[in-house]
């Protein structure tokens, strides 16, 4: 496996977000979507892992940091975070000083 992506706020289920979450997968990415409708992004992750791919939604609140720390414990605990992959919409601060533990940062 190539590391875990993250694929993290507002449109990660669908459009853009959803299409790098298919493309990270299909380069070997396991990839952790996470967005606020638990059911949309089980949704990607099953269409993910239906042809092979390694995928998970989770939820989160992006203005939560509870859920921002269990976000990426979870994905820590699977190995090395290649990436996260973020909307423009998430403007925490707490969240840039977690999200520069990641390799490299794609932005939106």
């Amino acid at each position: 496996m190539a590391g875990t992506i993250i694929v993290i706020g507002a449109g990660a289920s669908k459009g853009v977000g959803g299409a790098l979450a298919r493309r990270f997968s299909s380069e070997g990415h396991n990839v952790i979507i996470g967005g606020r409708t638990v059911e949309k992004v089980e949704t990607l992750a099953a269409e993910i892992n239906a042809v092979g791919g390694s995928a998970e939604g989770f939820r989160i609140d992006v203005t939560s940091e509870t859920d921002q720390d269990a976000l990426f414990a979870h994905a820590a605990a699977q190995g090395e975070i290649a990436g996260v992959l973020r909307r423009a919409q998430w403007r925490n601060r707490r969240a840039w000083r977690v999200m520069r533990q990641a390799r490299f940062f794609m932005y939106l």
